[in-house]
């Protein structure tokens, strides 16, 4: 596979580059088993300070992402992975918050890493996910990848 296919262009902007890999099951839940992520990080052009430093947290989100139509609107799987710290109650975790028709103030705190999210009976709308990690005084845990959003699209029609 070239990378173009993954990015959708066929030139990759200077600087450092992270390349992540989880398998997923047949629902898209990623396996979340000691070993199973792989992170490499590479350069385009010279090489200089990373952006990304990859011994701190780092959030890495999986689902939601795209169009869920028909059956697959009625059970949205929210899943995520986590590179270098640990998830607790009272200490670092990941805020969920959902935004859309109906869903407006949805919010959820994932405690522990492993078990997924599902979004139930949702209606069929555009909505806006957005998954933070946070420390225990509930402020954002520094990274570039630890606040990320994505929109779906939800249509119970085919």
């Amino acid at each position: 596979m070239k990378l173009s296919e993954l990015i959708g262009t066929d030139k990759l902007a200077d600087g450092q580059h992270v390349l992540v890999a989880f398998p997923g099951r047949a629902n898209h839940e990623s396996v979340k088993t000691p070993g199973a992520m792989a992170v490499v990080q590479f350069w385009v052009g010279k090489k200089a300070d990373a952006a990304q430093d990859l011994k701190k947290p780092m959030l890495v989100y999986s689902r939601p992402k795209g169009d869920y139509k028909g059956d697959m609107a009625n059970h949205v799987l929210v899943d995520f992975q986590l590179l270098n710290d640990k998830l607790a109650q009272g200490g670092d975790h990941v805020h969920i918050t959902v935004t859309g028709p109906g869903a407006d103030g949805l919010t959820a705190d994932a405690t522990q890493f492993g078990p997924p999210y599902f979004l139930d009976n949702l209606q069929d709308g555009s909505y806006t996910v957005k998954l933070d990690l946070l420390g225990a005084d509930g402020k954002p845990v520094p990274g570039s990848w630890n606040s990320v959003s994505r929109t779906i699209n939800v249509s119970h029609g085919n």
